[in-house]
Formats: structure tokens, C-alpha cells, sequence
């Protein structure tokens, strides 16, 4: 039984007359939104790449590379005083980009949003995958899907060297972790 309302889920099962029950209570202030939910398959191509963003107001702490290292511990800080979170200027249109190294299929893009402050900023972005690192030349790119509110998780099924994520509007682009998936 799932009551909505009461933000509870309970089910009961019967195995020769023991009654087991099972509640799982969801705490509100945990957003299962922050984190793609598919289940994805394959080599994370992003963990070989390297990235580049719009600009780095805070040097290597915001840095591109941020969101392919692996680290899914998605805070400005935490303990050792090192983050895993990108973080561009307010900018028009601000970007990341990754570089493959070469060409690749690639089936899926997971977006992972940082969890400490700031969600808001991952919002109404586009991304594309293309064989021409420049942004200006986005027109021509391969539009994987536009998200709207948070992190995500886009079907791509193409083939490109450099995977582009970018805002529509100004803003900060901040990101925790990107990974693209080849089967």
C-alpha cells in the first residue's frame, strides 16, 4: 500500500501464516531527484577524459575536472577540506565540456547535482554531444536532451569526441559528477 499523502509505504506479506510487514517511511528532506535514477550498463568513458568550462573563478577548486573524477560525494567541502563540485562565474550561457580523446558511442549521460547548497543553478540546460570542441559551433551538435530542474539522466545513442553541457539563460553552472556510458 503507498499512502502519498502521508509520505509512508507499508506492504504485508503472508508465508505460512506469519504476517511480515515491511515500512519504509521517506524523509523529506532527502530529494531522490539528486540522483539519476536509470540503471545504466558499460565503461564510464568519463573517467579517461579530460574537461574544460566556461571559466574558474576559484582556480582548481570549481575546477572542470571536479565532475570526472569519481567522486560522488557531492559538496563544496567536506572532510579534508577537499570538494568534488565544479563551479563556473555568472555567465551567460556557461558551459563544461568533456574531452574523450576520440570518438565514442555513447548510450547514456548521467548529470549527478551538488548536494550541500546551490541545487537551483542545474537548471534548463542542454546536452550535446559533437566531434567540434567549439561551443559556438553547438548548432551543429547532437542535442542529447534538455533537463529542465536538477540532475538527470539523458538517452544518447550517438557517436562524438566531446560531451557539452551548457545553461540556456545566465547563471553558475556547478556540477558534482558527469558520466557517459558505452555498452
Amino acid at each position: 500500500m503507498i499512502d502519498y499523502n502521508s509520505n509512508k509505504t507499508s506492504a504485508a506479506f503472508d508465508n505460512a501464516n506469519i504476517n511480515r510487514y515491511i515500512q519504509v517511511w521517506l524523509n523529506p528532506s532527502l530529494n531522490p531527484s539528486n540522483y539519476p535514477v536509470m540503471p545504466v550498463k558499460g565503461k564510464n568513458l568519463m573517467l579517461s577524459a579530460k574537461a574544460i568550462q566556461s571559466s574558474s573563478p576559484y582556480g582548481a577548486q570549481g575546477a572542470a575536472d571536479k565532475a570526472i573524477d569519481g567522486i560522488k560525494n557531492c559538496s563544496w567541502n567536506f572532510a579534508g577540506g577537499y570538494n568534488s563540485v565544479t563551479h563556473t562565474s555568472t555567465e551567460n550561457m556557461p558551459y563544461w565540456q568533456a574531452d574523450l580523446g576520440s570518438s565514442q558511442y555513447i548510450d547514456n549521460i548521467m548529470i549527478y547535482n551538488r548536494e550541500d547548497c546551490c541545487k537551483e543553478r542545474l537548471a534548463n540546460y542542454k546536452v550535446f554531444v559533437s566531434n567540434d570542441p567549439k561551443i559556438a559551433n553547438l548548432t551543429s551538435a547532437y542535442q542529447c536532451g534538455t533537463i529542465h530542474d536538477g540532475p538527470g539522466q539523458v538517452k544518447c545513442n550517438y557517436s562524438g569526441r566531446y560531451v557539452t553541457i551548457q545553461i540556456q539563460g545566465s547563471g553558475i553552472l556547478s556540477l558534482c559528477e558527469v558520466e557517459a556510458y558505452s555498452s
